[in-house]
């Protein structure tokens, strides 16, 4: 069965009936919230719909924890989240990067990355009118190896400098931040890749996913969403 409850605006929720009954037992879930499952024809409070249970939490309150860590009332929202993707710990004392410091970093390594592939375009640009004024038929590939080179490039550069021990590109090291799994964990490579490639949604859709980041509690861009990753403050 799946369960959903109400917290301000907000609608949480599929949980199962052991996750349900845990955010029960710990008081993430109140007396008075509002709950749902397909069973019931509208939201009501638990107190009405499990009264000894409710009767229970309001005899014996508990601080809310999720995954063995305890958290405050105002963060349980998040931590939920947080243990549906996985985590085993939360990250409310994180520090997490806002938009324009992110977007900061993305601009220099974007200048970065942008002299390197100037560099190599000069260089097969010249190697490529060197062969034709000594009068060879070489097709016009250099282009297409500038192109290759740098979709690689751009990939292996990010990919492996965030699942790295810096856990951040040259661009988020001079900002001090760098990027982390729910648990707060360095990337894999596969996740780093991933989120690399991830990014080009972000940018497909009129660069919304970038400034999703700038509205989400945990400045998440859609890349982050798919990616189950934060971009933190490194303190």
């Amino acid at each position: 069965m799946a369960w959903y409850y109400s917290s301000g605006t907000n609608q949480n929720g599929p949980l199962s009936d052991a996750e349900f009954n845990q955010l029960i037992q710990t008081g993430a879930i109140s007396p008075d919230t509002l709950i749902w499952t397909e069973t019931m024809p509208d939201w009501q409070p638990l107190s009405v719909v499990r009264p000894n249970l409710a009767a229970n939490i309001q005899a014996n309150p508990a601080v809310p924890t999720v995954g063995g860590v305890a958290v405050g009332h105002q963060f349980k929202d998040r931590a939920v989240q947080q243990m549906r993707e996985g985590g085993s710990r939360n990250l409310d004392q994180a520090t997490y990067a806002g938009f324009w410091i992110r977007f900061g970093a993305v601009l220099i390594d974007g200048i970065l990355l942008f002299v390197v592939q100037l560099i190599i375009g000069v260089f097969f640009g010249l190697a490529f009118a060197k062969s034709l004024n000594e009068g060879g038929h070489a097709v016009d590939v250099a282009g297409i190896f500038v192109n290759i080179i740098s979709i690689v490039g751009a990939w292996l550069y990010e990919a492996l400098m965030v699942s790295s021990s810096t856990q951040a590109t040259l661009g988020k090291m001079a900002l001090n931040l760098k990027v982390v799994d729910v648990n707060g964990q360095r990337l894999g490579f596969g996740r780093a890749t991933g989120r690399h490639f991830a990014k080009m949604i972000s940018s497909l859709i009129l660069a919304i996913g970038y400034i999703m980041a700038a509205f989400d509690p945990e400045k998440r861009a859609l890349h982050d969403r798919i990616a189950g990753t934060r971009v933190i403050i490194n303190k």
